[in-house]
């Protein structure tokens, strides 16, 4: 699995809706991947903006990939190069009806009984969670 492919999976893991562009490099027959995603939407219509995205990864040579982010905040920063760590359900037992981020405290009511196969990402912060 390739770099571009990989971004993809994680994505779709997170259900973070993303799309692929792919163009030939100027003076080359190469052709070049890019992944983009965190498309903003328009304060007045509601509605996406075409063709601005937030996160830009691109696929390079030797296998990495060039990330750029826009308008992030210092948390998205750190977590875009560091890692997000991992977070744990602070509603107590592992059949609570709700969510509850242990590093941002976002609430989440979860569908059926929460267990380590119901969410697998906070839905704010992207911290993976874990079970205690």
């Amino acid at each position: 699995m390739n770099a571009t492919d990989e971004l993809c999976a994680m994505l779709d893991e997170r259900g973070v809706e993303w799309k692929e562009h792919r163009h030939v490099m100027p003076g080359s027959m190469a052709i070049q991947r890019e992944t983009l995603w965190g498309q903003p939407t328009d304060v007045t219509s509601g509605k996406p903006i075409p063709h601005v995205y937030h996160y830009r990864a691109t696929e390079m040579g030797d296998g990495r990939l060039f990330l750029e982010a826009q308008l992030i905040s210092p948390k998205q920063a750190v977590a875009a190069t560091l890692g997000a760590g991992t977070c744990v359900n602070i509603d107590g037992e592992a059949d609570a009806e709700w969510f509850t981020c242990s590093e941002c405290n976002t609430e989440l009511r979860v569908r059926e009984p929460f267990n380590a196969f119901s969410i697998h990402f906070c839905p704010n912060c992207g911290r993976r969670v874990v079970t205690s």
